[in-house]
């Protein structure tokens, strides 16, 4: 081949590889990142939102005799996890060292709990489905609020909030709809339906959401885009190690 037909070779070539990646089954801008996600069992795992079929597994020890039960990451890229026991703690996902946040318990824990780090302001969320609802400074572990017997914590702990500029957004598995408040409360249905366990997480940076899920007529559990606005749930793809998530941290 000519030097000609090598330039035009190589030309057509990134035209094709062009049109792949923009014609690719997931967006554009997951690529790249990492997600976490909580299994049934207890362990935690990493993957690419672009390729939620393949995870790795991080080597996170809790306290002796607890599991862990929700996890988050904080607007500094911290992964923070609690367990059955109330013990808050973050975590080296590198390494899997624990170091832990405040008093150990933070809180006696009643019902499913579930954490989620509110970047502004920069607070830890811990709600529950018997109606708690707490917040704690995520540097100390100090009670900075505390409300018992809220209907928006008990749901928010069955399958997830997150918060973003000032607006709490809650997945509602029963009803399959996207809630938000301050705000019109309904924001719109999913589209799917929706099986238990799963979770619901907003990407800080990117200000995007995602959930996790057991779709209809499935067995694992699928990540999916929420459109903040619809509230319409796109899949994205199986999460690999056929185990159930029930908890999601969205890089």
């Amino acid at each position: 081949m000519n030097f000609k037909g090598r330039v035009l070779a190589v030309l057509v070539g990134a035209a094709l590889l062009a049109t792949v990646s923009t014609t690719a089954a997931y967006p554009i801008t997951t690529a790249g990142r990492i997600f976490y996600a909580l299994r049934a069992d207890g362990t935690i795992v990493s993957f690419d939102p672009a390729s939620p079929g393949v995870v790795t597994e991080i080597p996170v020890y809790p306290p002796a005799g607890e599991a862990i039960v929700s996890i988050d990451l904080r607007s500094t890229g911290e992964l923070y996890a609690l367990t059955d026991r109330g013990t808050l703690f973050r975590v080296a996902p590198n390494v899997g060292l624990r170091h832990p946040v405040g008093a150990s318990p933070i809180l006696l824990v009643s019902g499913q709990a579930r954490v989620d780090l509110d970047p502004d302001p920069d607070v830890v969320r811990l709600v529950t489905t018997d109606g708690q609802d707490y917040v704690f400074d995520p540097d100390t572990g100090e009670v900075e609020s505390a409300v018992s017997g809220s209907s928006t914590a008990k749901l928010a702990a069955s399958f997830g909030a997150a918060s973003l500029g000032g607006v709490r957004y809650i997945l509602d598995p029963r009803e399959d709809v996207l809630l938000a408040e301050p705000g019109p409360g309904l924001v719109g249905g999913l589209g799917t339906d929706f099986n238990a366990p799963g979770a619901f997480d907003i990407a800080e940076e990117s200000q995007e959401a995602f959930a996790v899920a057991i779709p209809d007529g499935a067995t694992g559990s699928w990540l999916y885009s929420i459109d903040l606005e619809s509230g319409k749930a796109e899949p994205l793809g199986e999460i690999g190690g056929f185990l159930a998530v029930v908890d999601l941290a969205a890089g």
